[in-house]
């Protein structure tokens, strides 16, 4: 459930009716927590119409899906299926004719079925397959790789299947594989362990690469992010130093590569500068020379 704040939305009179249409039009998000803080429903009374607003205040473009039940009258409009630019770019979500006044205070309680949202821009990103990333530390350190590729103990879903896990002490330098723009940080959470309960919970950090795929910085330290949103990096660059936070069995930084789709990041294949894809063996130690 994406969790709406209630200030610089709407006059406090209206605050409680509005939170209930938002909190009926949303559903199971995808990165829901990330989103719930970046993403905002408003609404607003425009001649014969209720108007709902989304507005995306992120650094990242947003694809945006509604699925809308019954309830909604048949002369509506709808917006969907449709990629919202960042940095406080906002479209009208719908458009509900009103024929007499006594119909505001019954549509603002109406459910009117889900909004999905996505990271990226899954109708413009072009993967550069060539591409040869920097290993994600400092030079002449080496860790091990705990797990590589479609690793079976949590390397087994589309979102993290050609993901990487280095075995790290915690407080380690983190550096960016990859130029680009830093879009997403987390560095609240001091929970972790073992446990599905701790899904959710580490620290991170996102990068949009210009081909408009997005590299994930995972389990890092509590405050231990040394980027700020919307920082441009380059490939080497220090990002953070590496925790245990989330769901993790020990000290390590998972590291990915998604593209965007419209069902959401899927992980993707990719090299390093100093590896290819036959030497990443789990259990081997990784040292960068470069």
């Amino acid at each position: 459930m994406l969790v709406m704040q209630k200030e610089n939305t709407v006059p406090m009179r209206n605050t409680q009716r509005l939170l209930v249409l938002l909190l009926c039009l949303l559903g199971t998000l995808n990165d829901a927590i990330l989103l719930g803080q970046k993403v905002q429903l408003e609404r607003e009374i425009e001649a014969d119409s209720l108007v709902l607003y989304i507005t995306n205040n992120s650094y990242l473009p947003v694809y945006v899906k509604c699925n809308l039940n019954a309830k909604v009258p048949a002369d509506s409009r709808m917006n969907s299926d449709f990629v919202l630019a960042p940095e406080g770019e906002r479209e009208k979500l719908l458009v509900i004719p009103i024929v007499n006044a006594a119909d505001t205070t019954e549509l603002l309680q109406e459910s009117f079925g889900k909004v999905s949202l996505k990271f990226g821009d899954p109708f413009s990103v072009e993967p550069a397959t060539n591409f040869q990333y920097g290993l994600p530390f400092r030079r002449k350190k080496a860790y091990r790789l705990i797990q590589g590729f479609k690793g079976a103990f949590s390397h087994n879903e589309p979102s993290s299947m050609f993901a990487l896990d280095f075995a790290m002490p915690i407080g380690e330098e983190i550096c960016a594989a990859r130029a680009g723009r830093v879009v997403w940080v987390k560095e609240g959470s001091k929970e972790g362990g073992p446990s599905a309960k701790y899904k959710g919970k580490d620290n991170h950090v996102i990068v949009l690469h210009d081909d408009g795929t997005l590299g994930y910085y995972v389990h890092l330290k509590y405050q231990g992010v040394l980027v700020e949103e919307g920082q441009y990096i380059d490939q080497g660059d220090l990002l953070g130093l590496s925790g245990n936070t989330g769901y993790s069995t020990r000290p390590h930084l998972h590291f990915v590569i998604r593209k965007p789709t419209v069902d959401g990041p899927v992980s993707i294949p990719f090299r390093f500068i100093e590896y290819n894809y036959q030497q990443l063996k789990e259990g081997r130690m990784i040292r960068r020379r470069r």
